[in-house]
């Protein structure tokens, strides 16, 4: 009782979704934050618990409230569809993913940003879409396939762009300011100065 065993394989659905409610309607693609238990809504540049993508067919589904009348399956890891914009730049393959001031709306996050990654581009977005007859069309805003990823940037030195481990010369000697932005650091063993 209480144990789910799987075998075989999930064709054409590539996440890991686990249902959640919402008082608003949502969309799939809608990137969401917590909001309280099992609840969550869209997602903007101040949520502060950002946890995944509203999942268009997941591959396996965690979590059935059978009292629920409406809930959504959250991709927590996987590919999925994503709901993107422009207004930071187009987006290239790798690039990390975070919410945008527009509630459920992805954009490109620059090395230098705080904000929490919900996931890794698949695909490029530049806002150019061609047609079936060749034509082209042009939007500010569209769908691409990520990588859910969900994490904290990695620390930068002040007005740097690079990682922690890139700041380094070697292993004993930090070759620059560090800035954490307002967060702490944990589980530090020393600082010396």
């Amino acid at each position: 009782a209480g144990s789910n065993y799987y075998i075989g394989a999930v064709t054409g659905r590539s996440d890991i979704a686990e249902n959640y409610l919402s008082i608003n309607p949502l969309e799939s693609g809608d990137i969401v934050a917590a909001v309280g238990g099992i609840n969550v809504d869209r997602a903007t540049t101040t949520s502060k618990a950002i946890i995944g993508i509203v999942s268009s067919s997941p591959g396996m589904i965690l979590g059935n409230d059978p009292n629920a009348t409406t809930s959504y399956s959250i991709a927590l890891s996987g590919r999925v569809p994503v709901k993107v914009s422009l207004d930071n730049g187009p987006i290239a393959i790798g690039d990390k993913i975070s919410a945008s001031s527009v509630a459920g709306v992805g954009i490109n996050v620059n090395a230098t940003t705080t904000a929490t990654t919900v996931g890794i581009a698949l695909e490029p977005f530049d806002g150019w879409t061609t047609s079936s007859d060749g034509s082209k069309t042009f939007s500010q805003t569209g769908k691409i396939m990520v990588f859910v990823n969900l994490g904290q940037p990695q620390l930068a030195a002040s007005k740097g762009t690079g990682s922690l481990a890139e700041m380094t010369a070697n292993t004993t000697s930090l070759n620059g300011d560090l800035n954490v932005n307002g967060f702490s650091l944990l589980n530090v063993k020393s600082i010396s100065g």
